[in-house]
């Protein structure tokens, strides 16, 4: 049974480290993005008014555009996370410790198979959000 419960820690951990490692990287490159893209608008505000001042507006906006999305991203990234560790921190104080109450395997009976449906509220979310933005006039209600 220990080596069981041994097992079944290390790949836990192994699990929760590859997802933590993806949050860090997501988070990176929106950092790093995001100092690119400050970068940029110091310099266009720099640059004197040209024939070019059209094409380098439409070129901005497509920046700006990607910086939101890329921003977008890291949230519903931090969202999905927050959902994972919201359902998965039951058995994890099981497994570290706890055994002589129960609502800790009560709480996981409820939190673990919602994990679906959080995720589905997220998705949701993000997909009206992201209707909402094209149509302007539109309410959630007559989205969904």
């Amino acid at each position: 049974f220990q080596i069981t419960q041994l097992l079944y820690s290390a790949m836990f951990g192994l699990f929760f480290f590859v997802v933590i490692t993806a949050l860090i990287m997501i988070c990176a490159r929106v950092v790093k993005v995001s100092r690119q893209y400050l970068v940029i608008v110091k310099d266009q505000e720099n640059m004197p008014i040209s024939v070019k001042d059209s094409m380098q507006q439409s070129i901005m906006e497509r920046i700006r555009k990607n910086h939101e999305v890329t921003k977008t991203v890291l949230v519903q990234a931090l969202v999905y996370f927050l959902a994972f560790l919201l359902t998965l921190a039951f058995p994890l104080i099981q497994l570290v410790g706890f055994h002589g109450t129960h609502w800790p395997y009560y709480l996981e009976l409820i939190f673990t198979p919602m994990q679906g449906f959080f995720n589905f509220l997220i998705f949701l979310y993000y997909k009206v959000a992201n209707y909402r933005r094209m149509h302007l006039g539109t309410s959630t209600k007559e989205i969904l």
